[in-house]
């Protein structure tokens, strides 16, 4: 993406990761296997490793297993009874360890046919929901789906920039988007999500850090009210 250009009214508010590790095409790449009918059967998987295996077949995807160790998560735990605190556990544990992808069945070699998708959700929209209720969130974070606790989604410094110059008139911008969307994570109410807007001699910008999903909120948001 050429960062010297502008958002366009009328179409998508134009945005991009500050992510040393995560270059604009790989989060597009990303995004778009996310947005694409889930392939995941409905009733096939029921635990957390299962779904991150399956996952696995279709984009590069980690278990933030420490984060799960400190509050006492298990990656085999049942997701469809929500059986969320185990301490009985005695594997160690690492901070971040990747799901084994079979070679011939990587994600970037996967075929681009339509897949079976028997509830009608989109990959991302399947993975919400089976997570809904866990206490564990989904982050897309040194180009690859990290499946972590919602505790610790709020502790990673997931930046992004918006180039916002069609909303220049909109001074009540940040307010809005602070006090609708995940208004309990922004620094203003006791969070750790900011939000800041600036200009240069070009662009209006708005840096927002801030979870994955909180940060797709604001960009539909954004998309929406420059329509």
């Amino acid at each position: 993406m050429d960062h010297s250009k502008q958002s366009e009214r009328g179409k998508p508010i134009l945005s991009f990761p500050c992510d040393p590790l995560m270059s604009v095409e790989q989060e597009r790449q990303l995004l778009e296997t996310l947005s694409k009918p889930s392939p995941l059967k409905a009733n096939a998987i029921t635990t957390l490793n299962s779904l991150a295996q399956a996952l696995s077949e279709h984009c590069p995807v980690v278990i933030d297993r420490r984060s799960l160790d400190e509050y006492g998560m298990r990656i085999d735990m049942d997701l469809s009874k929500n059986l969320l605190l185990d301490n009985t556990s005695k594997e160690p544990v690492s901070n971040e360890q990747s799901v084994d992808q079979p070679a011939s069945n990587q994600w970037w070699a996967a075929a681009s046919e339509p897949t079976s998708n028997d509830h009608g959700l989109s990959l991302l929209g399947d993975l919400v929901q089976r997570l809904d209720g866990s206490d564990l969130e989904i982050v897309l974070y040194h180009s690859r789906v990290v499946i972590t606790t919602i505790e610790a989604a709020e502790e990673l410094n997931i930046v992004r920039m918006y180039e916002i110059s069609p909303l220049k008139g909109l001074d009540s911008l940040v307010d809005t988007i602070t006090q609708t969307f995940d208004p309990d994570r922004w620094e203003i109410l006791g969070g750790q999500a900011m939000m800041r807007r600036i200009s240069t001699d070009q662009n209006d910008w708005l840096i927002v850090s801030a979870p994955t999903m909180t940060q797709l909120k604001v960009q539909a948001f954004l998309n929406r009210i420059n329509q």
